[in-house]
């Protein structure tokens, strides 16, 4: 962007001061969200029975 580090903090500086807030939005990793950490979860219990497919991701584009 062509900004120093100083005038990168000074505007960042200026917008919370300016919009009393940070000037963007903080999100949790969507990863980890109840409903993903279960689908984790019983894939886990599935690849520890064994059933689990294997896939060459080389192949993909094929």
């Amino acid at each position: 962007m062509g900004l120093t580090y100083s005038s990168a903090i000074t505007m960042f500086s200026k917008a919370i001061v300016n919009e009393g807030k940070i000037p963007f939005e903080i999100k949790a990793d969507p990863f980890y969200s109840k409903e993903n950490q279960d689908v984790l979860r019983k894939s886990i219990k599935e690849a520890e029975k064994g059933k689990i497919t294997q896939h060459d991701l080389m192949d993909r584009d094929k």
